[in-house]
């Protein structure tokens, strides 16, 4: 009788365990479905911020480009009204020497003969060029 006794405890005990090692197996099942579906939104994230830095990229190049060519115009731009302005003070400056004004200078040929353009030298960046000039030692 004491053996049916041990018998049925380790056929009880076995019981136990099995039961405990099932509910581990589906502890370790839903783990791992867990795992996957995290794995899958985290690649997921790593997907769209990588669009979204590429987009982003993109958007700043793009922008750069527009804003480089608006940089263009708006410098071709002022580079006419220079020019425009050159021209018309010229033409006074002639005017005013045909009527017999004197004094008066016309600059856009003094920088013309320089071989500098009116701009630039407007803007202080051929200061060296007017050493060129017949009588001229300092540069200016």
């Amino acid at each position: 009788m004491a053996d049916f006794f041990a018998v049925s405890r380790v056929i009880s005990e076995e019981k136990r365990l099995r039961a405990q090692e099932r509910e581990a197996q589906e502890s370790l099942r839903e783990a791992h479905r867990l795992a996957n579906e995290a794995m899958a939104r985290l690649e997921r994230l790593r997907i769209q911020r990588e669009s979204l830095v590429r987009r982003g990229a993109d958007m700043v190049n793009e922008g750069l480009a527009s804003l480089d060519a608006a940089e263009d115009e708006e410098r071709r731009g002022h580079e006419a009204a220079v020019n425009r302005s050159v021209a018309e003070e010229s033409e006074a400056a002639v005017e005013v020497q045909q009527h017999g004004g004197f004094g008066v200078i016309d600059w856009g040929s003094v920088a013309e003969s320089a071989d500098v353009g009116f701009a630039d030298w407007l803007n202080g960046g051929a200061a060296d060029s007017f050493s060129a000039l017949p009588g001229s030692s300092s540069g200016f």
